[in-house]
């Protein structure tokens, strides 16, 4: 993950905390190491508006694929 398309954001804690209840991200601390948490793509346009959630693995992911590719135009 060493390319240009990749952009690493860290937060404090608390700002971290209050991003992950904005999109409706659960979590549950296993170890210091180690999280449970919610499976939720979330989809921003450019002006950082959340567009798009797709909750869920194993699902059909076309409709995310799509609102990304017509979010990068």
């Amino acid at each position: 993950m060493n390319g240009e398309e990749w952009t690493f954001l860290q937060g404090s804690e608390s700002t971290v905390l209050e991003f992950a209840n904005v999109l409706s991200v659960k979590y549950k601390e296993i170890s210091p190491m180690d999280f449970s948490h919610s499976n939720i793509i979330s989809v921003f346009n450019q002006k950082g508006e959340l567009i798009h959630q797709q909750e869920g693995l194993g699902v059909n992911n076309k409709e995310t694929v799509e609102v990304i590719i017509g979010a990068s135009k």
